[in-house]
C-alpha cells in the first residue's frame, strides 16, 4: 500500500513540474484564455454558483493547472459535498512545487483533505465542517491571480499585421445594408487582418456631417481595434477620425489616432467638395495602421 501511494505521489509531482514547465511556455492568447476562464472561475465561486465556478475552473486547468485553480476547484466540490473530487483537486493543489499554493490557502486545503477523508470512510461530520470552511473563504484578489504574472514575463510573439496600408474606396467591401465586422450599412468597410488572417480591427469609409447655413460638413472615418492584436478575441474599441471640411479637408492633410491596440493615419488623398457635401468620385482616402506594442 505504501508503495503504491509512494509512486502515485512521484507521479503527482512529475506531472505537476510537466504541467508548470507548459505553462510557462505558453503563449500570450493561451494565457490571456486560461485568465478568462479563472476570472470566471471566481466569480462564479464568490456568488455561489458552484457549477458553473466548477466549469470555468477545469477549463482553465486544461489550459494552464495551477494551484491556485485546483484549490478554488477543491473548495467548489467541497461545498457540493462531492468529497471525492475535493480530495483529488487538493492534492492537486498541495503537489505543485513551482508555484507553490500560496501559504495563505495551505491550512484550508489541508483541512478539507482531512474533510474529504473523514468523510470518504464514513466519519459523521459535524454541522460545520461539513458543509463549509470552519473560517471565512478568502475569495481571491487580483494578486492570487498567477497569468498576469506569466505574461509580464513572457517572451511575446508580436504577430505582424497583413494589410497595413489600406486605400479607399476600392480595398474595402460594400455593406449593402449588412453588417461588417463593426459597421453597417450604406457605405464600405475594410477588414484589417494580422498573420493567420485574424481579424483585428475594421475601417469604415464613410459617414458625414451635413452642412449648415454657416458651417461646412464634416468628413468621418469610424475605425475599431482589439486592445492587442496578440489577443484578437477581446472586445474591440470604437472610435472615429475627423475631418472639418472647411479647415481641414484638403490633399494630403493627416490625421491619426490611436484606437485599441492600433494606430490609425488617414491622409487624404483627392477631394471634390462643395459648400455642403463631398462626394465619392472625388474622395480618396489613404490608411496606414501601425500595432501599438
Amino acid at each position: 500500500m505504501k508503495n503504491r501511494q509512494f509512486k502515485k505521489g512521484i507521479f503527482l509531482f512529475i506531472a505537476m513540474v510537466l504541467s508548470n514547465f507548459y505553462a510557462y511556455s505558453q503563449d500570450a492568447e493561451t494565457i490571456n484564455s486560461a485568465n478568462n476562464y479563472y476570472e470566471s472561475g471566481v466569480f462564479n465561486y464568490s456568488h455561489a454558483n458552484y457549477n458553473n465556478a466548477i466549469a470555468a475552473f477545469n477549463n482553465c486547468n486544461s489550459l494552464i493547472p495551477n494551484p491556485t485553480t485546483w484549490y478554488y476547484l477543491g473548495l467548489c466540490y467541497k461545498r457540493k459535498s462531492d468529497w471525492t473530487n475535493a480530495l483529488n483537486a487538493m492534492d492537486n493543489a498541495l503537489a505543485f512545487t513551482t508555484p507553490r499554493l500560496p501559504q495563505k490557502f495551505k491550512e484550508d486545503a489541508y483541512d478539507t483533505q482531512k474533510e474529504a477523508q473523514d468523510a470518504l470512510k464514513g466519519v459523521i461530520l459535524n454541522s460545520v465542517s461539513g458543509q463549509a470552511l470552519s473560517r471565512a473563504t478568502v475569495v481571491p484578489g487580483k494578486q492570487d491571480n498567477p497569468f498576469p504574472t506569466l505574461l509580464r514575463h513572457l517572451q511575446q510573439h508580436i504577430f505582424k499585421i497583413i494589410n497595413d496600408r489600406i486605400i479607399l474606396p476600392g480595398m474595402g467591401v460594400r455593406n449593402e445594408n449588412q453588417t461588417i465586422g463593426d459597421f453597417c450599412c450604406t457605405g464600405e468597410t475594410a477588414t484589417i487582418l494580422r498573420e493567420g488572417d485574424i481579424p483585428v480591427g475594421y475601417i469604415y469609409f464613410y459617414g458625414s456631417v451635413p452642412a449648415t447655413e454657416t458651417a461646412a460638413a464634416k468628413l468621418q472615418i469610424f475605425v475599431s481595434a482589439v486592445p492587442s492584436i496578440n489577443n484578437p478575441n477581446s472586445d474591440r474599441v470604437k472610435d472615429e477620425i475627423d475631418f472639418d471640411a472647411a479647415s481641414e479637408l484638403f490633399s494630403n492633410a493627416t490625421k491619426s489616432k490611436i484606437v485599441g491596440g492600433l494606430k490609425f493615419t488617414v491622409t487624404i488623398l483627392s477631394v471634390r467638395t462643395t459648400e455642403r457635401s463631398f462626394f465619392d468620385d472625388g474622395l480618396r482616402i489613404q490608411i496606414d495602421i501601425y500595432p501599438m506594442q
